[in-house]
């Protein structure tokens, strides 16, 4: 049986599945009993009890008597808000980058290209660190906070700008987001596209209607220095500033040489045209 090829290939595999599965099923009964041994609470118990960690900033509200499964999602959700506003700086700023670089101005075009290199060449880690000792260094304390621009204070604690408040009534925000849910129904779903006039009209009607009972009003909270710290507006700290700034310098860092490529008028050896929208993305100019 086993001078078949077929079959001795078969076999051969089980045989493998089967050690892998034998070994990886002894880690497991390994690692529990000696968990057990020393008394290390297993399973998922754990989740529903205090955390007694400190989370500086969140967007959801947390304290650290909070359970761990609460700390975890608050962990994701400031993973979540941060990727998203790095994103979108990394990519106004890739394309303003990558347009630069293709300008016939030398100053323009080498300033970018230094600074490509300098960030491509650099540890992320190294940048981050980098750029966060550069608070204490070079920012004054807080009753000295540099004021560029009214309503905006840099200092050692971070950079304090202005606030903006938007209330809405409940009744409001629910057309709004029905209407929103009309408008994407009738662009995506294949069955009502007959119907999509119809319905995109009914979702502008909804959005008016939902506007008018919104009721919203909008205030802007002014930071103030009083006493020994800013009270009002917007905090952000020297932590989430570096991350703003240093981040978006990340993805020009580990992009390809595709710029340069995008802006040589032909390919050797063909001497084809190459567009140049050869480089749209702002992670690949950048």
């Amino acid at each position: 049986m086993l001078s078949d090829a077929r079959t001795r290939s078969v076999v051969i595999q089980c045989v493998l599945v089967a050690a892998v599965i034998g070994a990886a099923t002894l880690l497991v009964t390994t690692t529990f009993t000696n968990l057990q041994m020393r008394g290390i609470p297993i399973g998922f118990d754990f989740l529903t009890t205090p955390s007694r960690i400190v989370i500086s900033e969140a967007i959801l509200s947390y304290k650290s008597r909070d359970p761990y499964y609460w700390a975890i999602v608050v962990g994701v959700a400031n993973t979540i808000f941060i990727s998203a506003l790095v994103i979108v700086f990394s990519s106004v700023l890739g394309l303003i980058v990558g347009v630069t670089r293709l300008s016939s101005n030398p100053l323009a075009a080498g300033t970018c290209r230094v600074w490509v290199e300098i960030a491509r060449n650099s540890p992320p880690i190294v940048l981050l660190i980098f750029l966060y000792s550069l608070w204490w260094k070079i920012l004054p304390p807080a009753t000295e906070a540099l004021n560029p621009v009214p309503g905006v204070f840099a200092s050692m604690r971070g950079v304090m700008v202005p606030s903006v408040h938007i209330s809405m009534a409940t009744v409001g925000v629910t057309l709004i987001l029905v209407a929103g849910l009309i408008f994407f129904a009738a662009r995506v779903a294949s069955s009502l596209h007959r119907f999509r006039p119809t319905l995109s009209w009914a979702a502008v009607a909804v959005l008016l209607l939902g506007l008018w009972f919104a009721d919203a009003s909008v205030s802007t909270d002014w930071p103030v220095f009083a006493g020994s710290n800013f009270q009002g507006g917007l905090e952000l700290t020297p932590e989430l500033s570096t991350i703003l700034i240093g981040l978006p310098f990340i993805p020009p860092a580990s992009s390809p040489r595709s710029c340069e490529a995008a802006s040589s008028p032909s390919v050797p050896g063909n001497g084809m045209p190459v567009a140049r929208s050869a480089c749209p993305a702002p992670r690949s100019c950048g």
